[in-house]
């Protein structure tokens, strides 16, 4: 604490820019846990957080700028400052004026100084004497050359001893500051302290401005990398539904599928019988055509007589058709649109085909 009262705009300076840049630090660590973790952030929280450390920062200036005045000796109204621009550069711009006392230290040491030097004036005016400028050694008034060093006394002839003004400079306070009329001179070392500080101050301001700038940076990062990630997730779960609803449909295709697989296989069977029925009827009624077209006449001469007259065209068509499958012959019914009628379609080798009526006649009509 006592090097903070000593070094107050430091403090200052170390008091704005750690918590910014432990705040886009925490911001760079955060994000670099979530990108690890491939977690998305929620915006809504985060700016929630950045209102409270803004207020929360505002309240610690404040608090801190508050503390510096009351360091310098200066009214807390000075805060007020802070709310106009560039009212911030005002607490390091005040001045110390606890450091009065320290000037009013040097004034007393300036005093106590002149009075302890006005003694060998006096007693200069009422026994004059001279001393060595080598050795101090006490000249008389006829002396011409020193009688300890032999030194020439026209040299460097001296009022005053100067082991009496090392004393007296000995028993002066050492944080008196020699004065030249009203014109106080500073020491070496406050100097060399103050060199210090403002180099290190701009120092500090440069190094600032970098961690300023690259938290900045870093944040812009962040910002467009957690910007992209959320059009990837926001791709991701498009992605995501359309596989569901492409997993859906084949489900539903694959069950289709078996279904009409099933279904094959029933027609499939189905198929295998109905060939083995025909296979036996072929085998127990094997199908032929009428050999001449006398074999058809001596047969349906005999056919039309089986079949009762009081039947309509379609059903004497029919009980002759069965009449010549039970005989082994081909035999079909069709509709003739011309003579609005059914007739029977047989068929006589080598290669004639002839129509058949209900009533027995028949004619000739094509060639097979």
């Amino acid at each position: 604490m006592n090097w903070f009262k000593r070094h107050l705009h430091w403090s200052l300076v170390l008091g704005w820019v750690i918590p910014i840049a432990l705040w886009y630090l925490a911001i760079f660590i955060t994000s670099q846990v979530a990108s690890a973790q491939q977690q998305v952030l929620d915006e809504t929280v985060w700016l929630d957080i950045y209102y409270v450390f803004v207020m929360a920062y505002v309240v610690w200036l404040m608090v801190l700028v508050g503390w510096v005045l009351r360091q310098k000796g200066r009214s807390l109204g000075w805060l007020l400052l802070l709310f106009v621009p560039f009212g911030w550069l005002a607490p390091f711009m005040l001045d110390n004026r606890r450091t009065s006392v320290l000037f009013s230290t040097q004034t007393a040491g300036k005093n106590t100084l002149s009075v302890l030097k006005k003694t060998p004036e006096i007693n200069k005016k009422e026994n004059p004497m001279s001393f060595c400028a080598k050795c101090g050694n006490k000249l008389g008034e006829g002396d011409v050359f020193c009688r300890n060093c032999g030194s020439s006394r026209r040299d460097t002839p001296l009022t005053e001893s100067p082991i009496m003004e090392s004393h007296l400079a000995e028993s002066v306070p050492s944080d008196v500051i020699p004065l030249s009329g009203e014109q106080v001179v500073l020491p070496d070392m406050l100097q060399t302290k103050q060199n210090g500080f403002r180099r290190g101050f701009i120092g500090l301001c440069i190094v600032s401005g970098l961690l300023v700038a690259t938290a900045g940076f870093l944040g812009y990062q962040w910002n467009s990398t957690a910007s992209a990630k959320d059009n990837l997730q926001s791709s991701y779960n498009t992605l995501s539904a359309e596989k569901e609803g492409l997993i859906t449909e084949n489900i539903s295709l694959y069950s289709q599928v078996n279904t009409l697989n099933s279904q094959n296989s029933q027609k499939s069977s189905q198929i295998i019988n109905l060939t083995n029925q025909i296979n036996q009827l072929n085998a127990k009624y094997p199908q032929k055509y009428f050999t001449s077209v006398t074999a058809l006449k001596n047969w349906l001469n005999t056919a039309v007589n089986k079949v009762s007259w009081s039947l309509s065209g379609w059903d004497r068509s029919l009980a002759l058709q069965k009449l010549a499958l039970a005989d082994g012959y081909i035999w079909n019914i069709s509709y003739d649109d011309y003579t609005n009628t059914y007739i029977n379609v047989v068929f006589v080798e080598p290669e004639y085909i002839y129509y058949v009526w209900h009533d027995g006649d028949y004619e000739l009509r094509g060639y097979y």
